[in-house]
C-alpha cells in the first residue's frame, strides 16, 4: 500500500484566517454564478488549505488551493520550501485521485501574498548541475506561457529531487515511480493544472473584498444593508464550526447554508437588543497586567501538561481571535460576558496552585466553559448575539486565557 505524507500535522496557525477568508470569497463568487451552478461547497484543510466544489448540470469542478501568507517584500522561487512542498502535495493528489477522472474538472491554486523571483540555484541536492532559463520559472508558469521541454525537464528533475528527500524514510516512496516514469507531455499537463497567484490580497484587503462580494451576492437584500460584517462573521463561524468533524465530507459548507446565513441576517441584530457591555471590554483590558499566553499559564501550574494538547487549545484560541477580528460589537459583548462568567467561577472556587496534574487543568477549563455557556443562555433571554453557539463560547474561554483576561492561578504577571 502506498503511503502518502500526512500534512495535517504542519503548523496551521499562520495564515489560518487567510484560508477562511479565501474560502468565503470563493463561496461568494460561486453564489454570483447561481444561474449556472446548481450546488457549491467549500472547506478548509481537507485537501490543502481550501477546497471548492461546484456542480452544474453536466460537470463537477473542484479547486484545490494552497495559501501562503508571507511578507509581501519577500519572493518565492521554484526552490522555495513552500513551493516545493506544494508541488509534492499537488502531485500526490493529482496521481492519487484526479489524473484519470473524467467526470470532475479540477485545478490547483497556489495563492500567496508575496511575489515570484528569479531562481539562482546551480545544482540539485545530489550535486547534479542545472541550467536555469533567463526568465523566472514561476512567472512562466503564472503567465500560462508555453512550457518548453527544457523547462519542463528542469522542473521535473527538481520535483523528483524534492520528492526523494521527502519520501526517503517512508515505505513505498509514495508516487515516486509514477513521477519518474511520467512522459514529459503528461507532466506538462500536470503543471498546466496549477494557477500561480502571486502578490495577492492580505487578510485586511481580502476581508474588504469579501464584504463587497456579500453586497453583490444574489442573496443580498436591501434589508441587509450594514450587516455585511455580520454575514461574513457567520460564514467564517460556519466554516470554523465544521472543522471538528473527522469525516472530511462533513467539513464542507454548502450553498444552502450560505443562503440561510443571508436570510437569517435580515432579522439580526436589532440594535435595541444589542448587549451594551461591549463598551467596557477595552477599558477592562487596560487594567489587567498578566501578559502570559495560554501555554505559559498552563505550564506554570502543570509543567508536564502535553504539548500536543496545548497546541490544540492554542489553535482554538487563535480561531476565536480570528472570529473576533471579523465580527462586530455583539461578539465583543459576548466576550465580556464570558469573561464575567469565568470571573464568577473563580469567585466561588480557588484558583490552581503550582504542581497540579493534567486532570486538574482539563477539569478547570471545562468548568469555565460550562459556567460561560450557562451564563450566555441566561443572557439570551434579554439580548441577541450574532454568534453564541457552544463551540464559539468554549473557544472564547481559551481566547481569554491566552490573552490577559483570565489566569488559572493567582499570578498577575510573569
Amino acid at each position: 500500500m502506498t503511503q502518502i505524507i500526512n500534512r495535517d500535522a504542519a503548523d496551521k496557525t499562520k495564515g489560518f484566517r487567510l484560508q477562511k477568508l479565501r474560502a468565503a470569497r470563493l463561496l461568494l463568487e460561486a453564489s454570483s454564478e447561481n444561474s449556472h451552478v446548481n450546488f457549491y461547497y467549500a472547506a478548509i484543510e481537507v485537501e490543502e488549505d481550501v477546497t471548492i466544489i461546484k456542480t452544474t448540470d453536466f460537470t463537477t469542478k473542484q479547486i484545490i488551493e494552497e495559501d501562503k501568507n508571507f511578507n509581501p517584500d519577500s519572493n518565492f522561487t521554484l526552490f522555495s520550501n513552500a513551493v516545493l512542498n506544494t508541488l509534492v502535495s499537488f502531485f500526490d493528489i493529482y496521481i492519487g485521485k484526479w489524473q484519470k477522472s473524467y467526470s470532475t474538472l479540477f485545478t490547483f491554486n497556489f495563492y500567496t501574498t508575496t511575489n515570484f523571483g528569479k531562481e539562482r540555484k546551480e545544482k540539485l541536492s545530489d550535486g547534479t548541475k542545472i541550467e536555469l532559463p533567463k526568465k523566472p520559472i514561476l512567472e512562466t508558469l503564472q503567465n500560462k506561457s508555453e512550457i518548453t521541454d527544457e523547462t519542463a525537464n528542469l522542473i521535473k528533475a527538481v520535483l523528483v529531487d524534492e520528492y526523494i528527500n521527502q519520501y526517503e524514510k517512508m515505505e513505498g516512496n509514495g508516487h515516486l515511480k509514477a513521477l519518474e516514469e511520467m512522459p514529459l507531455d503528461d507532466f506538462k499537463n500536470f503543471l498546466k493544472k496549477i494557477t500561480w497567484l502571486s502578490g495577492q490580497e492580505d487578510e485586511s484587503t481580502l476581508q474588504e473584498i469579501t464584504e463587497k462580494l456579500i453586497k453583490e451576492s444574489n442573496y443580498y437584500q436591501i434589508s441587509m444593508s450594514g450587516k455585511e460584517q455580520l454575514i461574513l462573521a457567520k460564514i467564517l463561524d460556519k466554516i470554523d464550526e465544521k472543522q471538528h468533524f473527522k469525516d472530511y465530507a462533513e467539513r464542507f459548507i454548502n450553498s444552502a447554508e450560505v443562503q440561510l446565513i443571508f436570510k437569517m441576517a435580515e432579522s439580526e441584530i436589532n440594535e435595541s437588543l444589542l448587549d451594551p457591555i461591549w463598551k467596557d471590554l477595552q477599558e477592562l483590558s487596560l487594567k489587567i497586567s498578566d501578559k502570559r499566553n495560554l501555554e505559559e499559564k498552563i505550564l506554570d501550574v502543570c509543567p508536564t501538561y502535553p504539548k500536543s494538547k496545548i497546541a490544540t487549545l492554542a489553535r482554538k484560541a487563535c480561531n476565536s481571535k480570528t472570529e473576533e477580528d471579523a465580527s462586530n460589537k455583539s461578539f465583543l459583548s459576548l466576550k465580556y460576558r464570558v469573561f464575567e462568567a469565568c470571573d464568577d467561577h473563580f469567585f466561588d472556587h480557588r484558583k490552581l496552585e503550582k504542581g497540579v496534574d493534567q486532570h486538574s487543568i482539563d477539569t478547570t477549563i471545562k468548568a469555565l466553559q460550562e459556567k460561560a455557556a450557562s451564563s450566555v443562555e441566561e443572557l439570551k433571554k434579554d439580548y441577541t448575539y450574532s454568534v453564541s453557539n457552544r463551540e464559539t463560547v468554549n473557544s472564547i474561554v481559551l481566547n481569554l486565557i491566552d490573552s490577559c483576561f483570565v489566569s488559572l492561578d493567582e499570578e498577575t504577571s510573569k
